[in-house]
């Protein structure tokens, strides 16, 4: 992974909760990303971000009582 991708993903894995991560501009590869928290992930018409080899996964379970974000319980 390069340098710039590097930054980019432990930014991201580091991020608190309900964070707005703006991504550079550049090409950014990951091999795959989870995102277990809520996230804004925001880039500029220069930003591509590209998932090789891999897949995104969005698991906000631990969120789901989280009466910020209106979340239902049931």
């Amino acid at each position: 992974m390069a340098e710039l991708s590097r930054e980019v993903y432990l930014g991201i894995k580091t991020a608190p909760p309900y964070t707005v991560v703006q991504l550079p501009e550049g090409h950014i590869t990951f091999p795959g990303l989870t995102i277990n928290h809520p996230l804004t992930i925001i880039g500029t018409p220069a930003t591509l971000l590209e998932i090789v080899n891999g897949n995104i996964l969005v698991d906000f379970r631990a969120f789901k009582n989280d009466p910020k974000q209106g979340f239902d319980s049931s």
